[in-house]
């Protein structure tokens, strides 16, 4: 049995993070990786962190594997690292605004850094992809 992918996705809600989500779906779908959403915050209740995780949720299709987890702690790239060495994860994507130098240096694996309006990028192209297919 292939031991389960895992692409850890940094979001905080702003729009770069949706980014974020849209191209680690797209990485995720040809080698069946499930997505996990992270939320690294200082000071958020656990309820309102895990309403903005699920919002986070909303551009993936319906049955995309994804989970997600709100961790109260900082600074976010040592969390996410941290997180992407204990869950082996192949790949963590960030958004364009997530100031990930430090993330780029210590991180266990590829960093992917979505460029800006990347869902809106991205949504246009795979229509017309379909229109010509």
């Amino acid at each position: 049995m292939t031991p389960e992918r895992t692409i850890i996705v940094g979001y905080d809600g702003r729009p770069a993070a949706d980014d974020a989500v849209v191209l680690a779906a797209e990485f995720a779908r040809p080698v069946r990786a499930s997505l996990m959403l992270v939320f690294v915050h200082d000071t958020e209740t656990a309820a309102s962190a895990y309403g903005i995780l699920r919002r986070g949720l909303a551009p993936l299709p319906y049955g995309f594997p994804a989970r997600v987890r709100a961790i109260q702690d900082t600074p976010a790239w040592s969390v996410l690292a941290d997180l992407a060495e204990e869950m082996e994860a192949v790949l963590i994507v960030i958004g364009s605004d997530a100031g990930g130098r430090r993330l780029l240096e210590c991180a266990p694996c590829a960093v992917a850094v979505a460029p800006k309006d990347f869902r809106r990028q991205g949504a246009e192209a795979r229509l017309a992809a379909s229109a010509v297919a």
